[in-house]
């Protein structure tokens, strides 16, 4: 069991794919480093900045360079506060629902549940570097490339890892079924959605106005 423990902490990246409960036990025993909750919240912020930008179609509208900085420092700063205030959000909600977990615990399972989206983000890298600035003309080039509409079909298959990753750690952290864990997952995903459409749509106003 020690020996178990012990492979998982060497190597969480990769056991978290093959056996998500025993790994994220082990790593709940372990607090991840504040550099390894940078890396993948940073990433996950790249991500959906980058998808966001795509499906908004901005490059039809800006040029690189706003690309750049909206998707990169814009996507860490999005990502690191986003982790935080979900995990808030997900705190919340578990108390509501009976849930038993801490703030740390919950935490710690919301940072390791960005580990399949690190594929994602190498697949958009790829897209990217296929379809270029015609990436963002808002799904154009995903539909005229068979090889970035592949890789799209499998970063969607990477964002349902990850929800799994995540109703595995929050059943574990909030004691509670799987069902219910996703029910948590559920609605503090609904919450957040709220709360970054709001955010978008006020900054979007404000600078039309400006």
């Amino acid at each position: 069991m020690s020996h178990t423990l012990h492979d998982h902490r060497r190597s969480p990246w990769l056991a978290l794919w093959v056996r998500p409960r025993h790994t994220l036990r082990s790593l709940l025993k372990s607090r991840n480093a504040f550099s390894t909750r940078l890396l993948l919240a940073g990433v996950l912020g790249i991500v959906l900045m980058t998808e966001l930008a795509a499906v908004q179609g901005l490059g039809l509208r800006h040029g690189a360079l706003y690309l750049l900085v909206w998707c990169l420092p814009g996507g860490l700063l999005c990502g690191i506060a986003g982790l935080y205030l979900f995990n808030g959000v997900t705190c919340l909600v578990s108390r509501a629902m009976k849930g038993r977990g801490d703030w740390a615990d919950t935490l710690s399972i919301l940072t390791w549940t960005n580990v399949p989206l690190c594929v994602v983000a190498l697949a958009t890298l790829v897209q990217l570097n296929i379809a270029g600035m015609d990436y963002f003309m808002a799904g154009g080039a995903i539909v005229e490339h068979p090889a970035t509409l592949a890789l799209t079909f499998a970063k969607w298959i990477m964002v349902l890892l990850a929800a799994r990753v995540g109703v595995v750690g929050i059943s574990l952290v909030q004691r509670c079924s799987a069902r219910r864990a996703a029910s948590i997952l559920l609605v503090s995903l609904l919450i957040m959605a709220l709360i970054t459409g709001a955010v978008f749509w006020g900054l979007e106003i404000l600078f039309s106005l400006m």
